[in-house]
């Protein structure tokens, strides 16, 4: 099935159209973010620990597999999320040397206030792209990422 996908467009050309398109939504995303005083690894920080809130919040360990990074990584970017008191910090109930890590109010407030932004920005970058397209897309995204 691959092959036949580079029928139409050469493995190079892919490339380049990937690499650009990459760059294109680091721009957009990046760009977004600076307005609400976030770089891309805290609003992903931040994301997955306002999901995840309501659930009595996550551990540093459960960011660092969902980014598929190391814990030291996380802590640094918790560390200034916690300086923005957009993150906090508490013992879990059943393990007082567990800390777990919830969004604060304002948190929550700036996770909810970009959502709505990039929901709202997206078209600018998206064009004429259909809704089965764009699906399509993020549907590919994820196989690749889990590779």
């Amino acid at each position: 099935m691959t092959k036949n996908v580079y029928d139409s467009m050469p493995p190079h050309r892919v490339s380049i159209v990937q690499s650009r398109a990459a760059r294109n939504i680091i721009e957009f995303r990046e760009d977004l973010l600076r307005d609400y005083g976030l770089t891309s690894p805290e609003w992903f920080v931040l994301g997955f620990v306002a999901s995840n809130t309501s659930a009595g919040g996550v551990k540093v360990g459960d960011i660092a597999t969902e980014l598929d990074v190391q814990s030291t990584y996380v802590t640094g970017t918790l560390r200034k999320l916690e300086t923005k008191d957009l993150i906090m910090l508490k013992a879990a109930p059943t393990d007082g040397r567990v800390r777990m890590i919830t969004v604060t109010k304002k948190g929550n407030a700036v996770f909810e206030a970009v959502e709505a932004e990039f929901i709202n920005q997206t078209p600018k970058l998206l064009g004429r792209a259909s809704d089965t397209a764009i699906r399509n897309y993020l549907a590919v995204l994820e196989i690749i990422s889990k590779n």
